[in-house]
């Protein structure tokens, strides 16, 4: 484009009128002056032109918008004002989809409540160390360990305690395994015993005491002429000896068979020690179980008698309870008798156990007369406790005639009786 129009040759650059009356002359306007205002117009227009042009469209005379159209083409890369970067062909700058994008992706699918910078600060406390601060927390925290007491938790059990626990909790009673079964072997001496090794005491089912591991003044024991002493194993004590007659151990001075000087989980009943008047010390030692199964301590057939006028004992059987706990045991009976052939008898039977009545029949009458029968049978059982020690189960029969009564006759017919016809049993059921 040619350069700025030189202004009029004239003192100020400025046109003046002429004033005919004062013969004052106007501005005299020059050749060289038109032909540079000839040029500068020419060159503006072709300027302008080669825009239009350059814009696209052919010069239209008519048209007083053409140079309008040429900036916007400019401007815009159209006619239209665009209204994306895209349309401005801007490549370098994020649309909102892309700008929309980028800050989902800094949220990551961060709650409503977390997904601006104010609700982050609002949560990190509005602490601008937050870094720091965390730092300085972790600092106190405990060091990595293992263990409970590495934490220093003091409100927790550990698994040793825990087991422990549950062996407290559990049931089962003090178990004894060895050579003698659920015995322990214990050797005496003149005022002395003492309890071998070769066996076992697993207590609460689980945890198993050596006795051998004792050491052997903590497993002997001295006696006194004339007493009677109960061996206890405990497991925090291990072995220890009571004199039935301390008030302390019995109070009550109940024999010592009473079921409260039974094994109990955490207190195992092992022997029972009597001492004659040479302080020799004997034992008879309990076997301990954990877990009672029902067993059968007496189970007898009786021969056949003849039972003449009053009461006659037809059997006295004893029969020991050796486990270390009391029992609720069964006993079962079925007696028969029959009478002589021609003759009337009458009687009653009945059972005892340690002297204590527990069954007694209805009176019978026994014979070939009408209403009376050749043999009857009494049957029954009855439910008992059988402490520790021994007990007498007896049978008898009271004959109130002077007519023999046959005692377990067998079978009806009196020339083929068998010796089979009565029975009785004792079966321990349960501990109590």
């Amino acid at each position: 484009m040619q350069n700025t129009l030189k202004p009029i040759n004239s003192p100020d650059g400025l046109f003046h009128d002429g004033n005919p009356t004062t013969g004052e002359l106007g501005t005299i306007v020059s050749a060289d002056w038109l032909n540079s205002l000839q040029q500068a117009t020419a060159t503006t227009q072709d300027e302008l032109i080669t825009l239009i042009k350059d814009s696209g469209q052919a010069l239209d005379a008519n048209r007083k918008d053409q140079l309008l159209q040429a900036v916007k083409q400019i401007a815009w890369g159209g006619y239209a004002k665009p209204d994306t970067l895209a349309g401005y062909g801007i490549i370098d700058a994020a649309t909102k989809v892309e700008l929309k994008t980028a800050i989902d992706r800094v949220v990551n699918g961060a709650p409503g409540a977390l997904d601006t910078l104010q609700e982050l600060a609002a949560a990190l406390g509005n602490d601008q160390n937050f870094a720091a601060t965390v730092t300085n927390k972790l600092a106190t925290k405990a060091d990595k360990s293992n263990s409970l007491a590495g934490y220093g938790i003091a409100d927790a059990y550990t698994k040793a305690e825990v087991m422990e626990q549950s062996l407290i909790r559990s049931f089962f009673m003090p178990e004894i395994q060895g050579a003698l079964g659920n015995k322990l072997s214990i050797s005496t001496s003149l005022g002395q015993i003492v309890i071998n090794g070769g066996s076992s005491i697993v207590w609460r089912g689980t945890r198993v005491y050596d006795v051998a591991a004792y050491p052997v003044e903590r497993r002997s024991f001295l006696t006194e002429a004339n007493k009677v002493y109960h061996l206890r194993w405990r497991p925090l004590q291990g072995f220890v000896m009571f004199d039935l007659a301390n008030d302390k151990y019995n109070p009550q001075k109940v024999p010592d068979t009473h079921l409260q000087f039974d094994s109990q989980p955490d207190d195992a009943l092992i022997a029972l020690i009597e001492v004659n008047a040479e302080n020799n010390p004997v034992v008879n030692a309990y076997e301990n179980i954990a877990i009672y199964a029902p067993k059968i301590l007496l189970d007898v057939f009786s021969t056949t008698r003849i039972v003449t006028n009053g009461l006659t004992t037809l059997f006295a059987n004893t029969f020991k309870n050796n486990y270390a706990r009391s029992y609720r045991g069964r006993i079962d009976w079925d007696l028969s008798f029959g009478a002589t052939t021609g003759e009337l008898c009458f009687g009653q039977p009945s059972i005892e156990l340690d002297g204590v009545k527990i069954g007694h029949g209805t009176r019978w009458h026994l014979g070939i007369k009408p209403g009376c029968a050749y043999t009857s049978n009494y049957s029954g059982h009855r439910i008992q406790v059988l402490n520790r020690g021994s007990h007498v189960i007896k049978a008898l029969f009271r004959n109130e005639t002077a007519a023999a009564v046959v005692f377990n006759p067998g079978n009806m017919d009196a020339s083929t009786w068998d010796n089979s016809g009565s029975s009785l049993s004792v079966t321990a059921l349960e501990v109590i």
